[in-house]
């Protein structure tokens, strides 16, 4: 679970 979000947010931040 928390690694999910880790690379939702990682993946949001770097194509954002």
């Amino acid at each position: 679970m928390l690694l999910f979000l880790h690379m939702c947010i990682f993946w949001t931040m770097h194509v954002s």
